[in-house]
Order: C-alpha cells, then sequence, then structure tokens
C-alpha cells in the first residue's frame, strides 16, 4: 500500500545488516547543479571537482546559488535538479517493527530517534554537563566537593575521549583496577564522580544501562608516607635566592603552612600588610576564610609580590588565578630542578607544621594556623584566638 505523501518510508538497505529496515522522513531538498561534459567547460569542472554521470553525460555537483553566480559570470550552460534529502529515524530488524515506528512518529507518540555516533557525547562531555547541571541546583556542591568531582573524574583520564554510551563494563573496570594501589578515599572519589555522571545520563538519555554498578572496586589498604619536610640546609638555599621569585614563593609556602591551592587563591584584598595577617584557605570548615599569620622573615617577600590592582597576590600571565596543575608543571617542577631539590608543593606545609611543633606551639594553635578540623567542642566552639596571638606563635620560629 501506498504510504500518504510526507508520511515517511520504509526502505530496505542493501548488503547484510543486522538490522536492515530503516525509517526515514523528508528533510528538504538540496540542489545539484549538472554542466554537459563538454571540452570548454573541462576548467570549471575541475576547479569543483564534478562528479561525472555516465548514464547522462554530464557532470554534477551540489552548490548553493553563490556556485550559480560564479557559473554565471562565466556563461557557462547547466541544468538544475532538486534531490530530496532523507533524516533516517531508526533501524530494525523487522518491517512490521519499523511501519510500526513510522505511525507513532505521525501519530506525534514520543519516540527515541536515532543519533550517529559522532554526534554522541564522549566521557568528558557528559561530566562537564553534569558539572553545568550541578552548579545550577538550588543548592549546588561546595567548592571542595567540585575538586572532589574533579579529581575523581581526572583518574578516568583513560576514558576522556571515548564516547559515553559505547563504553563497556571491561573498560571502566580495567581503568578501575589500574588504579588499585590508591588509597581507598580516592577509589571513592573516582566511583562518587561515575556514579552521578551515569544517573545524570540516564535522566537525559545518554546512555541505556548504569554499568557503575558491575564495577568492584580495590585500594590499597597501605599508607604511603611520600612527603618529605625542607631540610634546614634548602631552606637557607632558599633565603640566599630570596630575591628571586621562585625562592620568595617557595618560603611564602614553607612559613605561611598554606596549601599550594590556597596560595594561589589569596586575594589581594584579604591582605593585610600593617597587621601581618591573611585571610584565606580552602577545603575544609576549619581552614575555609581563616586566618594567616605573615611571619616576619617573609613580610618582606609578600611586599615585593603584593601589587594593590592585581585580584590575586601571584596571577597568571592574565592576571587570573593560577590553576594547580599548571602551577605545579609550568612552576614548581622547574623550581625543584632550578635548586636541586625534589619536593612536592605539599612538603612545604609539612615542614611548617613541623617547625611550628619544634618551637612549642600547642596543637590547638597549629589546627588554626594550618586549618586542621577542631573536633573539641570546648576548643573549636568556644575558644577564639586573636591574630596577635599566632602571628607570635609563627614568630617563635627564628
Amino acid at each position: 500500500m501506498k504510504l500518504p505523501n510526507g508520511y515517511g518510508s520504509v526502505i530496505k538497505l542493501a548488503g547484510k545488516r543486522r538490522k536492515p529496515y530503516s525509517v526515514r522522513v523528508s528533510a528538504g531538498y538540496r540542489q545539484r547543479i549538472c554542466i554537459p561534459n563538454k571540452r570548454e567547460y573541462y576548467p570549471i569542472i575541475e576547479k569543483y571537482g564534478m562528479e561525472y554521470r555516465k548514464a547522462k553525460n554530464d557532470y554534477v555537483i551540489y552548490g548553493d546559488d553563490s556556485v550559480l553566480e560564479q557559473l554565471n559570470a562565466v556563461r557557462c550552460t547547466y541544468r538544475l535538479e532538486f534531490v530530496r534529502k532523507y533524516k533516517y529515524l531508526e533501524y530494525f530488524e523487522l518491517s512490521k517493527d519499523a511501519y510500526d515506528y513510522l505511525a507513532k512518529y505521525n501519530r506525534g507518540e514520543e519516540i527515541k530517534e536515532h543519533t550517529s555516533r559522532t554526534s554522541e557525547p564522549s566521557f568528558k562531555d557528559v561530566y562537564d554537563a553534569y558539572i553545568e547541571f550541578a552548579k545550577s541546583l538550588r543548592k549546588p556542591p561546595s567548592e571542595a566537593t567540585l575538586r572532589s568531582y574533579k579529581t575523581g573524574f581526572n583518574n578516568w583520564s583513560d576514558l576522556h575521549d571515548l564516547r559515553f554510551k559505547s563504553i563497556t563494563t571491561k573498560q571502566l573496570q580495567k581503568c578501575l583496577t589500574a588504579h588499585g594501589d590508591l588509597s581507598k578515599g580516592a577509589v571513592g572519589r573516582m566511583l562518587t564522580i561515575l556514579k552521578r555522571m551515569y544517573k545524570f545520563a540516564l535522566a537525559n538519555q545518554l546512555c541505556d544501562q548504569d554499568l557503575s554498578v558491575f564495577l568492584f572496586a580495590e585500594h590499597t589498604d597501605e599508607r604511603k608516607f611520600i612527603h618529605s619536610t625542607f631540610t634546614d640546609d634548602e631552606i637557607s638555599l632558599l633565603w640566599k635566592h630570596s630575591d628571586e621569585v621562585a625562592a620568595s614563593v617557595i618560603l611564602i609556602l614553607i612559613y605561611t603552612g598554606l596549601r599550594c591551592s590556597e596560595f594561589l587563591q589569596l586575594r589581594t584584598e584579604n591582605i593585610h600588610l600593617d597587621e601581618r595577617y591573611m585571610i584565606g584557605g580552602l577545603k575544609t570548615d576549619a581552614g575555609r576564610n581563616r586566618i594567616v599569620p605573615i611571619h616576619k622573615s617573609i613580610l618582606p617577600l609578600i611586599k615585593r609580590l603584593y601589587e594593590p590592582h592585581n585580584v590575586f597576590l601571584y596571577p597568571n600571565m592574565k592576571g587570573k588565578c593560577y590553576g594547580y596543575q599548571r602551577f605545579r608543571d609550568l612552576k614548581w617542577k622547574v623550581w625543584m630542578e632550578k635548586y636541586g631539590m625534589n619536593h612536592y608543593t605539599h612538603d612545604a606545609r609539612h615542614t611548617c607544621a613541623t617547625k611550628l611543633e619544634d618551637c612549642g606551639v600547642s596543637a590547638f594553635h597549629r589546627k588554626l594556623i594550618l586549618g586542621h578540623t577542631i573536633r573539641d567542642i570546648t576548643d573549636g566552639t568556644y575558644t577564639h584566638v586573636s591574630h596577635k596571638t599566632l602571628i607570635e606563635d609563627i614568630d617563635k620560629w627564628l
């Protein structure tokens, strides 16, 4: 039976296919330009790379009015044909299923349209879309939570460019197993962001199944102590080169105990040079926006970096906040090689904590300076310490 005009059609594709029956609908027309097979037109045919049609002994090209204008300018004879364009909706094994689908489409029922693999979102695309969605919620994730998501996502780097819908359980398990030497928390962050991505993808019909439920997680129970403090000789070497920006930044990290990311996000408006303290900090409630005393020795170093018109104390070349990984790769590693040292950025924080303990600073005050969580209700809730007291504590380190 002939289908009505504009209804669409079901065709059987050539070759051996698992789903040979295709549902397609009209998507308008495209213009085909036909030029006679004549010697005087060969330069034009070659210029536009036209295709020869043996059946009609002419050359054709699909083009718009701009091509026609150029042909008219050289007085080239041509003929126009209008070829129907089709949009392929879905493929089926049986013709009756294809016709049922076409009938639903014409009744306006909600159906799933065919999507080519090239237009499907990648693993990274789904992550970016989920983060954008999460930030739009009335109660968006905290900055600390977003950083946790980012860390977990980075560990799935082998899958970032793969089509999300096409990723298999085997690929996910292989990537997860490769990170089995990480801590329980690190592996947990990988699974957390993956589960959230699958939940988001299912809700938006970006995948058919949550594969995260089939994974087996492994982690190491051994705690790795990879950090080492800066030695007195290394600190002395840095002071000898304190006129250099590199040494200045390292010394500031050592003498403040700031996390590297906290230092990079220090705003000039929160630096009080006359009163010798700064407001900064991230990660935990105890560490966020805490008072960071400025040791008298590094005050000149901070003054040298301080520019009132800059938003950040140590901005990048564009005046924006330095990204941690970029700073680590382009700055810190270069500096370590320059001074013949081998330290992580977090070693500066370990050094500060160790020196404060050696100088007899109380555990409570050390936690305040470093931004560690204080679990004692009396100390954490009812005890308030002024910035002057913390400055006295930091200055005990000579």
